[in-house]
């Protein structure tokens, strides 16, 4: 079995305060969270992902970092699709008749929380009124842009499309 360390500062802190930590429960709940951490990571990476020549392909094409700013606060936003990443590689659109796959898109903006340090990503849609919808499933930064993973539920994208976010549950 794989041991952890619990943190000198808190041992310390605990026996100060007359504390007792089973160091049992404590080992096994630490590997549960790297694994279920682990998890998540993988299953982002194995579907869609952006690899180091994505992200100088969108450079080059002079793509700014996504300003995810608004991720703290708004359950709704607003964007603009500055690339769509399907198949392993950048195209100009899709569509529910084009692909039924799982596609990353990159927006200016989002207020999407992607997955950082430990913390879980935000679920939700990209909609463009009632006439498009992408049911958001994972959401990771590579390079500073924002790749929202999903598939399209109905409806079709295209580069340039201007659309609204929208998180599922709340914001903490």
């Amino acid at each position: 079995m794989l041991v952890f360390v619990f943190p000198l500062t808190y041992r310390i802190y605990s026996q100060e305060k007359g504390l007792k930590i089973n160091h049992d429960e404590y080992n096994e709940a630490e590997l549960k969270a790297k694994e279920a951490s682990k998890a998540v990571k993988e299953g982002a990476a194995g579907s869609v992902a952006l690899d180091v020549h994505a992200i100088a392909e969108l450079q080059k094409k002079g793509i700014k970092p996504t300003n995810d700013q608004a991720k703290y606060t708004d359950l709704s936003w607003s964007g603009k699709i500055l690339a769509i990443y399907s198949g392993g590689a950048f195209v100009e659109g899709v569509s529910t008749q084009s692909t039924h796959e799982l596609f990353g898109v990159v927006l200016d903006q989002t207020n999407f929380y992607a997955e950082q340090g430990g913390q879980t990503f935000d679920k939700g849609t990209i909609e463009i009124g009632d006439k498009v919808e992408i049911a958001v499933e994972n959401v990771q930064v590579y390079g500073g842009f924002v790749l929202h993973v999903g598939y399209l539920k109905h409806g079709s994208i295209q580069l340039g499309d201007s659309v609204t976010t929208v998180i599922d549950g709340e914001k903490n």
